[in-house]
């Protein structure tokens, strides 16, 4: 049974997709959601949302906002999000480090470069 996923941010609607894992960056700490996860609702902060959706993990650069679980379904409200521009689970570890270390004192427009560069790259 695969959990819905939406993605939303005031700009556009990022994403809309069925998936079998989510793992988002909350106020409490990472947090992982399967399909049949009791209903809540958190605050996300600034980190890595990782979607794995058939084995392939696919990342995004989440900056804030709220996150609605339902057990059928997950609806996404961060401030900004930053999708990759392909999957990341064929790009090698080490560059992928990048710019998660740099999430934590980057401003946004310095992650999107980062990102570009590692996904262009590969």
């Amino acid at each position: 049974m695969p959990l819905h996923l939406e993605i939303v941010t005031a700009e556009r609607h990022v994403l809309s997709d069925d998936v079998d894992q989510i793992n988002a960056p909350t106020l409490d700490g990472r947090i992982g959601i399967l399909p049949k996860h009791m209903p809540l609702i958190t605050v996300l902060s600034e980190g890595e949302l990782s979607i794995i959706k058939g084995g392939v993990r696919t990342e995004f650069a989440v900056f804030g906002g709220f996150m609605e679980v339902l057990p059928d379904r997950v609806t996404i409200f961060p401030i900004r999000a930053i999708a990759p521009m392909k999957s990341t689970s064929n790009v090698p570890k080490m560059h992928v480090a990048v710019p998660r270390s740099a999430l934590h004192n980057a401003n946004p427009t310095r992650i999107w470069h980062l990102l570009r560069q590692i996904c262009v790259a590969h």
